[in-house]
């Protein structure tokens, strides 16, 4: 037992183990470039799933947890009907090589909303 005044650095030790092992981010692989909840895992599903920290009903993409990092499975273009929007922190990584060059494009099928695509709320 520690003396009175002085922590007891075993108990931290274990606190912040208990507290770092609930916090694990999770992967999230989009494996679709469609828009809608169709097979696989797109963006709009990915986004969600990290949104709720949950798989929201088996939608192709494995569950949230904490502040989630999103990649793809390949390179191209994802053309999304409404905005993206997105309630929790993430990550989105659209360079599949790391070279420095986005891989991935996201667009609109409405022009007026191109620049709206993805929005983030704090």
């Amino acid at each position: 037992m520690s003396p009175p005044g002085k922590p007891n650095f075993l108990l931290f030790a274990l606190l912040f183990l208990v507290i770092a092992g609930n916090s694990h981010a999770a992967e999230i692989i989009v494996t679709s470039s469609a828009d809608d909840n169709g097979s696989g895992c797109t963006l709009r599903e990915a986004i969600a799933n990290a949104d709720n920290d949950s798989d929201n009903g088996g939608n192709g993409c494995v569950a949230g947890s904490g502040v989630d990092n999103i990649t793809f499975e390949q390179a191209g273009t994802i053309i999304v009907n409404e905005a993206l929007v997105t309630n929790s922190s993430l990550s989105i990584d659209g360079d599949l090589d790391d070279d420095g060059i986005p891989d991935i494009k996201i667009t609109s099928s409405d022009t007026s909303e191109i620049c709206a695509a993805l929005a983030m709320r704090k």
